[in-house]
């Protein structure tokens, strides 16, 4: 999905590109740290845990890619929004697996509204454009 960008963002007007794997705008954490798993919120907490203590400047949002996954849960008092993804699953994590099963991504991105650079909490969501197709 190469060209996805233009399709999924061709209504922003500039658009910044962070040749890294967390920022931090105002009080939110955009990440893409490499963390997976099947079980419901797991994600989410080892964040929580694993940022808290390493980030020096107050932050109440995380926005995780990497996953392919979407969820949005509250953790010790933050909000984490697994966004999702903007290409279909690699077939080695679709296919090929001994115990018989795969996973399958979730199409889309993460929104939020900022007021005076703090995140709208209400606002802090994630938007799912299409299931992942068979490979």
């Amino acid at each position: 999905m190469v060209g996805g960008y233009d399709r999924m963002f061709s209504k922003i007007q500039k658009m910044d590109v962070v040749n890294n794997y967390l920022v931090q705008i105002g009080n939110i954490l955009v990440t893409h740290l490499e963390n997976n798993s099947v079980v419901a919120g797991k994600v989410d907490r080892d964040l929580v845990q694993y940022l808290t203590p390493r980030i020096s400047k107050p932050w109440e949002v995380v926005f995780q890619a990497h996953t392919h996954s979407q969820s949005r849960i509250p953790i010790d008092r933050k909000l984490c929004i697994e966004t999702g993804t903007l290409c279909d699953s690699l077939d080695y994590w679709v296919k090929g697996k001994m115990f018989g099963k795969g996973k399958h991504s979730t199409m889309g991105y993460g929104v939020c509204d900022m007021v005076k650079g703090k995140a709208d909490m209400n606002t802090c969501n994630f938007i799912i454009t299409e299931w992942q197709g068979y490979i």
